[in-house]
C-alpha cells in the first residue's frame, strides 16, 4: 500500500477559496469617456461570492452487443455566477438596471443584439496566491446578466446581496 504520511500531507499549500479578486472593466460613455456610472466600484468590485464555469462536458451513451459505454459528446453554454453587496445608494443595482433595461431591452422597445455596443460588459476574474498576487493572468469575459433582478427588503439590519447569473459571449 503506497499511502502518504501526514508530512506529505502537511507540506501542500492547498489553495484557500478566498484567494481571488473580480472587476468589471469600465466601459466607454456616450463621448467617449470612461465611464463613471459604477464608482466607486468601477475599480474594484464588492462581490463576496464567485462561481465560474470551468468546464461542462456532455456525454453519450452507446449500446452495443457487448456492453453500455459512454463517450464525450459536447460542452454546453458557458456561464459566471456572482454574488454582490451594493452601497447606500443602491450603485450596482442602478448600473445593473440600467444596463439592462436602457441598454440590452433598449428602454423596452427592442432587444439589442450581443454585438451592439455595450450589450456585453467586460469583467475580469483573478486567482491569488497567499501573498494576493495573480497565480495567472486574470481571465476576462464578455458577459451578460440572464433572469430576473429582485430587490428584496427585510426589517433585518443586514447588508443588501444580490446574485446575478451572467452568459458568458466571449
Amino acid at each position: 500500500m503506497f499511502l502518504p504520511g501526514i508530512e506529505t500531507i502537511r507540506s501542500v499549500e492547498w489553495s484557500k477559496a478566498f484567494l481571488w479578486d473580480c472587476r468589471f472593466v469600465p466601459g466607454k460613455d456616450k463621448d467617449g469617456n470612461p465611464d463613471k456610472s459604477l464608482a466607486p466600484f468601477d475599480k474594484w468590485f464588492p462581490a463576496i461570492d464567485v462561481e465560474e464555469n470551468m468546464w461542462t462536458l456532455e456525454s453519450m451513451q452507446i449500446d452495443t452487443f457487448i456492453g453500455t459505454y459512454k463517450i464525450p459528446r459536447a460542452t454546453s453554454l458557458f456561464d459566471l455566477r456572482i454574488t454582490f453587496m451594493d452601497d447606500i445608494k443602491r450603485t450596482i443595482q442602478r448600473w445593473m438596471t440600467s444596463w439592462v433595461n436602457n441598454t440590452i431591452l433598449r428602454g423596452n422597445t427592442s432587444i439589442a443584439r450581443v454585438e451592439d455596443p455595450g450589450v456585453a460588459r467586460m469583467i475580469q476574474i483573478a486567482k491569488l496566491d497567499s501573498y494576493h498576487q495573480p497565480i495567472e493572468p486574470p481571465k476576462s469575459y464578455l458577459v451578460y446578466p440572464e433572469g430576473a433582478h429582485y430587490w428584496h427588503g427585510t426589517s433585518q439590519s443586514e447588508v443588501e446581496q444580490y446574485q446575478v447569473n451572467f452568459i458568458i459571449v466571449g
